[in-house]
């Protein structure tokens, strides 16, 4: 089975938990479930509800959510300062 291509998302965070995120992309379209297990805690602690970020992964291969390996805050509403 061929390793899905990277993909990159322009959102905001619809909430946030534990190492699960609902993202809201930028383009529209239904919400995208973030699986953040392979993403240190640190690129995503101080996100809140709102925040504006980039993702970066993979779609597992149901289809189903994106497995992040990274997480970049754009600042702007719910972006705390560090």
């Amino acid at each position: 089975m061929r390793k899905p291509p990277p993909r990159r998302l322009d959102g905001r965070v619809q909430w946030i938990a534990a190492e699960k995120m609902m993202f809201l992309p930028d383009s529209g379209g239904t919400p995208v479930t973030i699986d953040l297990t392979r993403v240190p805690q640190h690129e995503y602690a101080t996100l809140t509800q709102g925040s504006l970020v980039v993702v970066n992964g993979v779609v597992s291969y149901d289809g189903r959510r994106v497995i992040a390996t990274s997480v970049m805050p754009l600042g702007g509403l719910g972006e705390q300062a560090p």
